[in-house]
């Protein structure tokens, strides 16, 4: 019994799996805010490799830098965008075949899901 606990101890300490290394492509979608920025779709790309995730494309009009941003073993991450006014913060999670995210910046927040 002892062993089966600890084998399995040690598979949950196991890094996030290669599976989920690639690149990821998809949309943002602006759910609200309080700028005539603040709205529609556009496109975002996701880089996953290791436990590091970089993002592109514009979360909305005028956030077009790229964001950075590290993945837990759980595959959770958080990443930042640093744009002229003021940083849009990612919440998400990477799968093997997916990342999805919320996100907030300074005028607006809304969404990205991506497919690899």
């Amino acid at each position: 019994m002892r062993s089966t606990v600890l084998a399995l101890a040690a598979l949950l300490a196991v890094p996030a799996p290669a599976l989920a290394d690639g690149i990821y492509r998809g949309a943002s979608s602006v759910a609200g805010g309080r700028d005539p920025v603040c709205a529609g779709v556009t496109s975002m790309n996701a880089i996953v490799s290791g436990s590091d995730i970089r993002l592109d494309g514009a979360a909305y009009e005028g956030a077009e830098a790229p964001g950075t941003g590290t993945v837990k073993s759980d595959g959770s991450f958080t990443a930042t965008k640093t744009t002229p006014k003021g940083n849009v913060v990612f919440t998400g999670r990477v799968t093997a075949n997916r990342v999805t995210a919320q996100w907030k910046g300074p005028d607006c927040y809304g969404a990205i899901d991506l497919a690899k």
